[in-house]
């Protein structure tokens, strides 16, 4: 996030991933304040594995049925960017799970709701949900937006608000360079931490609002405390 003289925010930039917790990330930050689990044994590359983490595996983790896998990298060293890129711009530790499908978080993180509770079938043809977005309040508010899917236009292809041909020029173009303007680029798995890629790091950047004092060596941890629960 880029700001002004002023202190206001002038270009805001959100990828967004998935299928992993902030514990698993970052337990590193721990030590510059921010509020993860750290309690050592941190793993040294990525698993070659992902754990079950759809709906029905959250229903049997929180029956007790079986325990969750408590799995953490070595933040600086299988992705020195994340690292880099929390402890210089900005870093949130409180997030709250949906516990259901990719969809459902996909859309609560640039709509703020959600519609479904499941990934829409395969074999049946898309939906389409008459639903606000941030990229369109961005716009309300004469700010410039883009958006950088995959392929397939996920999930921005389930709005009917961003379906018109302008909406659609903002959509895997970079047409702006001016102030003000909020991107937000989906990631593809290739990008998280996996055994080939850790070592050459990834790219990934969260927001929070409340600064704490200046930490060593010019980096800044600044955390939110009005999340509610």
């Amino acid at each position: 996030m880029a700001t002004s003289a002023k202190g206001r925010p002038i270009r805001i930039v959100i990828f967004i991933q998935e299928n992993k917790t902030t514990d698993f990330y970052f337990p590193t930050l721990a030590d510059w304040g921010a509020e993860v689990v750290h309690p050592g044994h941190l793993l040294p590359n990525a698993p070659d594995f992902d754990q079950p983490h759809d709906r029905n595996a959250w229903v049997h983790y929180k029956m007790g049925d079986y325990p969750a896998a408590r799995l953490q990298v070595d933040t600086d060293r299988v992705i020195p960017f994340y690292s880099w890129l929390a402890k210089q711009f900005t870093f949130c530790d409180r997030h709250f799970g949906l516990g259901t499908n990719s969809t459902p978080g996909h859309m609560l993180a640039i709509g703020g709701q959600t519609p479904t509770l499941r990934n829409p079938p395969s074999t049946q043809p898309e939906p389409m949900w008459d639903l606000p977005t941030l990229f369109k309040h961005v716009e309300r508010a004469g700010l410039s937006w883009g958006a950088f899917p995959d392929d397939h236009d996920y999930p921005v292809k389930y709005y009917t608000e961003l379906s018109d041909p302008k909406s659609r020029r903002h959509i895997h173009a970079w047409t702006t360079t001016s102030p003000g303007s909020a991107w937000t680029r989906w990631c593809s798995p290739e990008d998280g931490p996996t055994p080939s890629s850790s070592s050459r790091g990834t790219t990934g950047a969260d927001t929070r609002t409340t600064s704490r004092p200046r930490t060593p060596r010019r980096y800044r941890i600044r955390s939110t405390r009005r999340a509610s629960r």
